[in-house]
C-alpha cells in the first residue's frame, strides 16, 4: 500500500510540473488516478461495518447549522465504541471550534507540515488516544495548496485510523471540499430548524455539483430539532424543499433528528474545553442512528 501511495503522489506531481497542456492520454491518466484514490481501501474490509476503513465528510448546508457539533460528538461516540477515530478539518482552513479544546490537559504535540500542507498542526488525544483530533493552528502560515497536497494530506489521515471524519463546516462549496467529498465514503449534510433560511438558500443558490455527484452517499442530519418539527407533515415539507435541488436526489428523510440541547449544558462543556457528550453522556442516544447505521453506498 505504501508503494502504491508513493507512486500515486509521484504521478500527480509529475503531471502538475508540466508547463504545457496535457495530452488526451495524460488527461485519461489524471482521471484514472483520481478514481483509484476514491476506490482504493486503506485496509482489508472486515465483516463489521464499524471496523471497515471508512471516511466521512461532514458539512453544514449554511453557516452555524452545526457540522462541527455533529461531527465532533459523533466521533467521540465512535471512539467510545473502541473504534480508533481521527477527526480533522479542511486543511485549507484554520480551526475555531477544536482549537478551544483543553489541549494541555489532553496531551498535544506540534509537528511541522505533518500532512504536507505547509501548516503546523496540533494533535489532541481524547479517550486514551482512541480519538485523535488534528487542529490547524491559527498562527499557521497560509499558502495556496495544490490538489496533490490535498491528496497527500487525505491519504496520510486515512492511514492513521480505520475511521476518518473530516469536518468541512460550511465551506463545502469550495473546490477542496468538493475533492474531499468525492473521495469520502459518506457525506453528512447538516441543516437546522431555521427553515426559512434553508428555503431561501435552495431557491437563490445554483444547483451544487457536490450535491449531485455524491447523492448516493448523502445522509441528511436535522439539528436543533423539536417535537413540532418532528411531525410527519412538517418532514414532508422539508423533503419537498430539499427537492428544489433536484428530484430523485434527496435521500428519504433525515438519518437523525438532534434536539436543541440545553444551552446551559452546551455552554458548560465549552467553558471546560469539552464536547457535550464528554460531560452529558445521557445525550448519546440522539447520535446513535449516525453511529449504528452507515449510509447505503453504491460502490459500483
Amino acid at each position: 500500500m505504501r508503494k502504491d501511495v508513493q507512486k500515486f503522489i509521484t504521478h500527480f506531481r509529475q503531471l502538475e510540473e508540466k508547463t504545457f497542456q496535457m495530452t488526451d492520454e495524460e488527461e485519461r491518466r489524471w482521471h484514472h488516478l483520481k478514481e483509484r484514490l476514491a476506490a482504493a481501501p486503506s485496509e482489508p474490509a472486515a465483516a463489521d461495518h464499524h471496523q471497515m476503513p471508512r471516511t466521512i465528510a461532514v458539512a453544514s448546508l449554511y453557516s452555524q447549522a452545526g457540522a462541527s457539533f455533529v461531527s465532533s460528538n459523533a466521533a467521540l461516540l465512535f471512539a467510545e465504541r473502541q473504534i480508533k477515530t481521527t477527526l480533522c478539518e479542511n486543511p485549507t482552513k484554520t480551526s475555531y471550534f477544536y482549537f478551544s479544546f483543553d489541549s494541555e490537559r489532553r496531551g498535544s504535540s506540534v509537528e511541522s507540515d505533518h500532512h504536507g500542507t505547509g501548516r503546523d498542526t496540533r494533535l489532541i488525544h481524547l479517550l486514551g488516544g482512541m480519538l485523535r483530533v488534528w487542529v490547524t493552528l491559527p498562527t499557521a502560515v497560509s499558502r495556496q495548496v495544490t490538489q496533490s497536497d490535498v491528496v497527500n494530506w487525505f491519504l496520510s489521515c486515512r492511514r492513521e485510523s480505520p475511521l476518518l471524519i473530516i469536518d468541512l463546516s460550511s465551506h463545502w462549496r469550495e473546490e477542496v471540499a468538493g475533492w474531499i467529498a468525492d473521495w469520502s465514503d459518506e457525506l453528512w449534510l447538516v441543516f437546522d430548524s431555521d427553515l426559512p433560511r434553508l428555503t431561501r438558500q435552495l431557491i437563490t443558490e445554483p444547483f451544487p455539483v457536490i450535491w449531485k455527484s455524491n447523492r448516493k452517499k448523502i445522509r441528511l442530519i436535522a439539528n436543533k430539532w423539536n417535537p413540532t418539527l418532528g411531525r410527519s407533515s412538517v418532514l414532508k415539507k422539508v423533503e419537498g424543499t430539499l427537492s428544489l435541488w433536484g428530484e430523485g436526489i434527496v435521500p428519504t428523510g433525515a438519518s437523525a433528528h438532534l434536539p436543541a440541547f440545553d444551552g446551559a449544558e452546551v455552554s458548560a462543556a465549552q467553558i471546560k474545553g469539552k464536547l457535550l457528550l464528554e460531560m452529558f453522556a445521557e445525550h448519546a442516544k440522539w447520535f446513535e442512528p449516525l453511529v449504528n447505521c452507515p449510509a447505503n453506498i453504491d460502490h459500483a
